[in-house]
């Protein structure tokens, strides 16, 4: 089987095995728009007389609750990560990075 001269330069990448990694790496993405959007309708229900704004705030307390439970169970863990990163909203400007 011949190779084409053009591209003898290029090298596959190497396997996990081969990058003789020290340390696990894991990466876990989750999607909390569910939780928000029921939370929301539930507190809308609840507070007729609230405008948008309050039960925004009264949302993002919670999340914000549910945020740092999720946290503690994470950084109780045998083997807790070093940093991680909470992802708001793909339309948020706001990211929260913790070391």
């Amino acid at each position: 089987m011949s190779t084409d001269a053009r591209y003898s330069h290029i090298r596959p990448l190497p396997s996990i095995a081969e990058l003789h990694l020290e340390v696990p790496v894991v990466a876990v993405f989750t999607k909390f728009d569910a939780p928000r959007t029921k939370m929301y309708t539930e507190f809308e229900d609840e507070f007729e007389d609230s405008d948008e704004s309050e039960l925004s705030e009264m949302v993002d307390a919670k999340m914000n609750d549910l945020r740092i439970h999720l946290e503690m169970l994470i950084h109780s863990t045998a083997h807790p990560p070093s940093a991680h990163v909470f992802l708001q909203s793909a339309f948020s400007t706001s990211t929260k990075m913790r070391r």
